[in-house]
């Protein structure tokens, strides 16, 4: 169970108690309201929501933001942390973040860039080339401009990560994805994905996936990294995992603008310095995490299979027609090919 964190409250109530019968030396007692007021301005509370359980990577790199930022500050902001998408889906985090009712967000929010740059057979990134495209240049000027305009600000992402199959069953040519119930999110173009394929979409959200693993309500899951199958703990129902390039796993790190813009130019320093030294951080401890999860799994009887050059290929042939007209039915295709001249791989 989340600990409820109330240490700004904490404070308030604590003086209210030792001031309630203080007086100035005037002999006048002293306004408490006021002095509350004045203390809940002079802290800066963020609430701060993910996508992921608490035993996850990310939410110990939340964590470790927090802790940067409210020692930068020296207590002067506050961190609350919301998991496993306790605030809403990315729709209702963006909502919120626009209105400033939700502070920062790890994870997915709308975006018609991301939603193009998490299939490689559509915008031909590699997740490496992604990864140095979306840390400078025109590519992240992009993405921090389409969030800009609806009153987001993007900070930068977690470490990318291939999403992987994991699956009760062997998958080893394009005749063993037909009819293979794949739980997916409710996603218009992954469901256009896997049906270009012959599989069966099956949609459940992210809280629900262990379950429909193992109540066989889904043959496999296919939209979440290593990271996420280790902290949803998907491997107890499944047996193999197959990194068939299908997906980017993407985790962008968002802020109010509305919020940022009420800072001072000293307290916007501390959040972007604690969240880059973060980053930093979790770049250098994703690599020494992909032995070691790779280890765990295959000793938990997981077999990772390497599909071959021919069944890429063919995935590939089927997938890219097929994202491509789901994209235009849901972009118009007018604005669809202007998306696609900002972010498609050179």
């Amino acid at each position: 169970m989340r600990r409820k964190k109330f240490g700004c409250a904490a404070i308030i109530l604590f003086l209210l108690f030792v001031c309630v019968s203080c007086q100035s030396d005037s002999g006048q007692t002293i306004n408490l309201q006021a002095e509350s007021d004045a203390l809940q301005e002079s802290v800066r509370v963020i609430l701060l929501s993910h996508a992921e359980v608490e035993s996850s990577t990310t939410h110990a790199m939340a964590v470790r933001f927090k802790e940067r930022v409210e020692k930068l500050s020296g207590g002067n902001i506050y961190v609350d942390i919301f998991p496993d998408n306790s605030l809403g889906y990315y729709d209702a985090c963006s909502t919120a973040l626009r209105k400033n009712t939700l502070q920062m967000r790890i994870g997915p929010c709308e975006s018609e860039i991301f939603t193009i740059l998490a299939y490689p057979d559509l915008s031909g990134w590699s997740l490496e080339e992604l990864s140095e495209a979306l840390q400078d240049g025109p590519l992240r000027e992009a993405v921090e401009e389409e969030q800009l305009s609806v009153g987001i600000r993007y900070l930068g992402c977690l470490p990318l990560a291939p999403a992987v199959l994991i699956s009760k069953k062997k998958i080893e040519n394009l005749n063993d994805l037909k009819d293979l119930r794949v739980r997916i999110m409710g996603t218009e173009m992954m469901s256009a994905f896997w049906r270009a394929v012959d599989a069966e979409p099956a949609i459940y959200s992210a809280d629900e996936v262990y379950s429909v693993l193992q109540q066989n309500l889904a043959d496999a899951n296919a939209q979440n990294g290593i990271n996420v199958i280790i902290s949803r703990k998907l491997y107890e129902s499944q047996k193999y995992v197959l990194n068939l390039n299908h997906m980017i796993y993407i985790e962008p790190v968002y802020i109010s603008d509305i919020f940022f813009q009420s800072l001072s130019s000293e307290e916007q320093q501390w959040v972007t310095d604690a969240l880059e030294e973060t980053l930093k951080e979790e770049e250098e401890l994703a690599r020494q995490r992909e032995e070691d999860n790779v280890d765990f799994l295959e000793s938990q009887g997981i077999e990772f299979l390497d599909p071959s050059e021919e069944l890429q290929n063919q995935i590939h042939e089927r997938v890219e027609g097929a994202l491509r007209q789901k994209a235009e039915d849901m972009f118009g295709k007018e604005h669809f090919e202007q998306l696609m001249e900002q972010v498609a791989a050179e």
